[in-house]
This record gives C-alpha cells, structure tokens and sequence, in this order.
C-alpha cells in the first residue's frame, strides 16, 4: 500500500539524484576547460525526457490529485505546485536539448548556454524532489485513504517499469545500462550535501 508504493518513487528519486550528479560533474569539466563526455550528456537528457513523463510522474500525479482533495489548503497547494513542475519540467528539455546540439559546434557560446540551463535543470529538479519528499510523501501516507491507495495500486499494477524493471524494454534496456555505469563516474564525485544525503538515503 502507502509504504510500498511511496518506497517505489523513492527509488526512482534515488537514481535521478544519481544522474543529476553526474550531470553536475560533466558541467564543472566544461567550466574547467576539461573535455566533456557529449554521449553521456545526450542520454542523461534522454533519460529526463522520458522516464519521468511516461513512468515516474504518473505515479506522482494520481497521488497528489488524491491529496489535493484530502489535504489542508497549503499541502494542496504544494501539490498543485507539484503538479505543475512535472509539465514545467519537461517543458526545460527542448532548450537544453537545443543548447547540447549547439555544443557539437563547440563555440565558447554554447557551453555558457549549456552550462546556464543545465545548472537551472539541475536546481528545479532537486528543490522538486526534496518537496514530495519532506512535505507531500509524508502527508500523502498520512492523508490518503485505503480506497486512495487501491485505485493508485491498480495503476501501478498495470504500468511496467520499462526502465529499471525486471525485463526493461528497447530501447530503455539500453538507457537503464547506461544509468548504472554512472556509479563509476559517481566514485570521484565530493560528498553529496543536505539535500542529496536526503535524496541519496543517507543519515543527515
């Protein structure tokens, strides 16, 4: 019920707390005048596009719909605000996918641009997650009712996880491994702070 569906998103929030990292790392080596890894920057961002849209953010819609209707008015309006940054941020992905062709020309430009949008990606997405997870996750599990969760279950239960699932599909079989060779890139990464120990799982 609550506990195995909100331990679900959790999981998904723990690899997009990855991926953001990782994209963090590629912008400081563009900023360092170090050369950058384009492929892997193409499929972070491929990754963004689709997963969220087609998989995660689903999830999280029917929850905070149901919330919206259970909640005090300003858990509702958290999670109305929710609601809007999941079109809001896939809306970001057509002008950083933009500002990662401009970087096959490589100008000085583009990577000022790139690095501009990526770090505003990166921001939004990491101050969206830490919201569900210390105000709407919470409340959802408090509020929701059994009926709540039965319809959001039945939901569940129907959509495969194309990507992280047992038998990912083409072509996320072939994303799904490229997201869990980053862990060699996240080896030289600093320490995560507050808010990614929180994302990550790790005691704060």
């Amino acid at each position: 019920m609550p506990a195995k569906t909100l331990a679900l998103l959790r999981t998904d929030h723990k690899n997009m707390a990855r991926v953001l990292a990782v994209l963090e790392h590629q912008i400081r080596d563009a900023q360092s005048d170090r050369p950058i890894a384009l492929p892997l920057i193409k499929m972070i961002f491929t990754y963004f596009r689709e997963y969220p849209r087609k998989v995660h953010h689903p999830k999280e819609d029917l929850i905070y719909s149901a919330l919206a209707l259970r909640a005090p008015a300003d858990v509702a309006n958290s999670a109305f605000h929710a609601l809007a940054d999941h079109r809001d941020l896939f809306d970001r992905m057509d002008p950083l996918d933009q500002a990662v062709r401009f970087l096959d020309d490589d100008p000085p430009s583009a990577l000022e641009i790139f690095g501009y949008q990526a770090r505003q990606f990166i921001e939004q997405q990491r101050r969206h997650m830490m919201l569900e997870e210390t105000q709407l996750f919470p409340r959802a599990a408090e509020l929701l009712t059994e009926a709540d969760w039965s319809v959001i279950d039945r939901y569940l239960a129907d959509d495969h996880d194309l990507a992280f699932g047992l038998e990912p599909s083409a072509p996320y079989e072939k994303l799904r491994g490229a997201i869990m060779d980053l862990d060699q890139i996240l080896d030289a990464l600093p320490p995560p702070d507050e808010a990614g120990r929180l994302l990550f799982g790790e005691p704060t």
